[in-house]
C-alpha cells in the first residue's frame, strides 16, 4: 500500500466522500464512478488531498482538482471535459439557457461543482477508475474488500446506494439525473421502478419531491448534442426546475 495513506483514510474516503458541488442545488448528476485513477500516485494524491481538506462529503470541484495538481479543466486554458460537457448541456437547456459547446465550457470553467452553485455531482463509487476493466486498488492490500472489483461492489455498493438515497431524501433536489449502465442498476437509488419516457433510453421515477431520470452515459457512442439538450428541455417541461 502507498506509504502516505492509512487504511482508515482510504476506508473513510470510500464510504463517506460523495462528490462535488452543492447538495442543496436543484440538480444532482449521479455517475457510476469518478474518472481518472490512472496511476497509484494519482490515486494517492486524490485521497490525501481529500483528507487534508477535512474529509468532506462534498468538495469544491475546482479547488479540489487544483489541490492535487490537475489543472486541465479550470482556468483560462481549460479544456472541455466530455462527460461534464453533456451534463452541463442538460442543465443549461433545463434552465432555458444557451447550451453550445462554448456555453458549456464557460460554465465548466466558472460554475461547475461550486459549494454555492445549482449543481451537485455525485458518484455511486467514490474511487476513480480510468476504464471499467481496470482495478488498481488491489495494491491497497490493507483492506481485503479491495482485492477485486467484484468483492468491492459486494461489500460497498449497498451502503453507497443507501447513503445517496438518504442524502437525496434530505436535500430534496428537483431532479436527479443518473447516467451510465442500464436503468436497473439505479432502482435502489430511486426506491421504485422506472418508467420509459418519450426520449429514447431515458427512464423516469418519482421519489419524494425529486424526479429521478436514468440516461445513457454522456460519452456513449452515437449520441448527439441535441439528444442531451432534449433531455434538458424534457426536465424543464415537467416544471421541476423553473
Amino acid at each position: 500500500m502507498p506509504s502516505t495513506l492509512t487504511d482508515s483514510l482510504i476506508d473513510a474516503y470510500i464510504k463517506t466522500f460523495v462528490g462535488f458541488g452543492n447538495p442543496d442545488g436543484r440538480y444532482w448528476f449521479v455517475g457510476m464512478e469518478q474518472g481518472g485513477g490512472t496511476t497509484i500516485p494519482e490515486i494517492e494524491a486524490r485521497i490525501t488531498v481529500w483528507g487534508d481538506r477535512g474529509h468532506r462529503a462534498f468538495e469544491n470541484l475546482a479547488e479540489y482538482c487544483d489541490a492535487f495538481d490537475n489543472h486541465a479543466w479550470f482556468g483560462a486554458g481549460a479544456k472541455s471535459q466530455p462527460t461534464w460537457r453533456q451534463l452541463i448541456r442538460i442543465y443549461l437547456a433545463a434552465e432555458g439557457l444557451p447550451h453550445s459547446r462554448q456555453d458549456a465550457l464557460d460554465f465548466q470553467k466558472a460554475k461547475l461543482g461550486l459549494f454555492d452553485g445549482g449543481v451537485c455531482l455525485a458518484e455511486l463509487s467514490s474511487l476513480p477508475i480510468r476504464r471499467t476493466a481496470d482495478w488498481p486498488y488491489a495494491a491497497f492490500d490493507g483492506l481485503p474488500y479491495l482485492a477485486s472489483r467484484e468483492k468491492y461492489q459486494r461489500t460497498v455498493a449497498p451502503a453507497r446506494v443507501s447513503l445517496l438515497r438518504g442524502l437525496i431524501e434530505r436535500h430534496e433536489p428537483g431532479v436527479v439525473v443518473c447516467y451510465g449502465s442500464s436503468y436497473q442498476r439505479w432502482n435502489g437509488l430511486a426506491g421504485c421502478a422506472f418508467e420509459s419516457t418519450p426520449i429514447r433510453s431515458v427512464y423516469l421515477a418519482q421519489t419524494g419531491t425529486s424526479v429521478v431520470l436514468v440516461i445513457p452515459h454522456p460519452v456513449a457512442h452515437g449520441l448527439s448534442n441535441e439528444y442531451f439538450a432534449e433531455i434538458g428541455r424534457f426536465i424543464r417541461a415537467r416544471g421541476k426546475c423553473d
